[in-house]
């Protein structure tokens, strides 16, 4: 959801201002007040965000569902060469310079390693705040494409 966060906003603003454009249209038609307008564009454009939302939720909990991996326990193992995570007996490698950017979020890190595929590390995953300096520590040494709160 941290990925379609950004199209759900787009398209309510989108849809907002194409329907504020038929009720223009429609306002010339008949002479009903301009906040009736708004009202009715706002309400209409909160529906088809909810819409877009519960289907991208829906998609999104049967594509982790389908996938086994994902569903498994992830075990990572972070150094200044790069991250190493573990699901069952498949273990992945990823060197620093492989990550493309990344983003620090109020309650987790997100590290993409393509345009939609990232590495999501919440923050409840580390035991202290301590080890949340230290990774950030890390991060800063190793890499400038990942955006950190300072």
């Amino acid at each position: 959801m941290y990925h379609q966060r950004r199209l759900l906003i787009g398209f309510f603003f989108i849809t907002f201002l194409l329907e504020i454009c038929f009720c223009l249209l429609v306002k010339q038609i008949q002479n009903l007040p301009l906040v009736f307008y708004i009202s009715i564009s706002l309400f209409a454009s909160g529906l088809f965000t909810i819409l877009l939302y519960k289907t991208i939720q829906k998609r999104s909990y049967r594509e982790f569902y389908s996938d086994h991996l994902a569903t498994k326990e992830i075990r990572y193992t972070i150094n200044s060469q790069g991250i190493n995570y573990q699901s069952g007996r498949s273990h992945v490698y990823i060197e620093w310079e492989n990550i493309i950017k990344g983003y620090e979020h109020n309650d987790m890190f997100c590290l993409y390693i393509s345009n939609m595929k990232a590495i999501l590390l919440p923050k409840r995953y580390f035991e202290s705040n301590d080890d949340i300096s230290s990774f950030k520590k890390l991060i800063s040494e190793n890499s400038n494409k990942i955006n950190l709160k300072k």
